[in-house]
C-alpha cells in the first residue's frame, strides 16, 4: 500500500507542473488566475467524485471482476493492434530474430 501511495504521489508531482506549463502556454498573462483556479476546481472534482464512483463500483463489482475486464480489454487490444499490423511490417519483425 505505501508503495502505492508513494507512486500517487509521485506522479501527482509530475502532473500539475505539466499541466500548468500547458495553461501558461495556452493562456494569455490576464488570464493566468482565472485558468489555474478552473484547472484546480476541476482536478478536485475528479478526485471528488472519482474516489465515490470507485466505491460505489467497489460495492457492486468484485475487485477481481473489473482486474480480468481489464486484463481481456488489454489483451484484446493488443491482439487488434497485432492483426492491424500490415503483412511486410510482421514478416520485418519476425525476420530480425
Amino acid at each position: 500500500m505505501s508503495v502505492l501511495l508513494f507512486l500517487m504521489g509521485f506522479f501527482f508531482g509530475v502532473i500539475m507542473p505539466a499541466m500548468a506549463t500547458a495553461v501558461t502556454d495556452a493562456i494569455a498573462r490576464e488570464g493566468h488566475g482565472r485558468a489555474f483556479g478552473v484547472m484546480s476546481a476541476v482536478y478536485s472534482l475528479g478526485m471528488i467524485f472519482g474516489s465515490f464512483v470507485t466505491g460505489l463500483i467497489r460495492e457492486v463489482i468484485s475487485p477481481y471482476f473489473i482486474a480480468f475486464l481489464i486484463g481481456m480489454l488489454v489483451l484484446s487490444f493488443v491482439g487488434y493492434m497485432k492483426l492491424r499490423l500490415p503483412r511486410s511490417a510482421h514478416t520485418k519483425v519476425t525476420t530480425l530474430r
